[in-house]
């Protein structure tokens, strides 16, 4: 039986799933797959949290004490990932033979839409 931890291990590296494609926005990222576009606002920390994880090269705790500026950042950017999480967004197969494949490809943070066959992408435009 496979367990599902409530929140993303605080010593192994954080990442979006590897079908997710990352794209920074203003104040925001989007992470979209197939079916898919997630809008999450990037806006808690003075340094953005969207391309930390992108990159795959931070645990948890080290992206957290990175970007947290106070304790309200701190707590506001560990509610974040905690999001991310549970929401499915972040990986959960830390084997390393993927790590190739995280590169540049919530609550109320996390927005998701539903793609319709010709949809581009194009409505969601940072300024939501």
């Amino acid at each position: 039986m496979i367990e599902m931890l409530e929140s993303p291990a605080h010593d192994l590296p954080i990442r979006f799933r590897r079908d997710l494609q990352y794209k920074a926005g203003n104040r925001c990222f989007h992470l979209r797959s197939r079916n898919m576009e997630h809008r999450v606002l990037d806006d808690i920390a003075p340094i953005s949290v969207g391309p930390l994880i992108a990159d795959g090269n931070c645990t948890m705790s080290e992206l957290v004490i990175r970007v947290a500026a106070d304790g309200t950042t701190l707590l506001g950017v560990a509610d974040l990932l905690d999001q991310l999480y549970m929401t499915g967004l972040i990986e959960e197969d830390l084997d390393d033979c993927f790590i190739w494949q995280t590169g540049d490809w919530t609550t109320r943070r996390i927005e998701g839409v539903k793609h319709a066959s010709s949809h581009t992408g194009a409505d969601c435009a940072d300024s939501h």
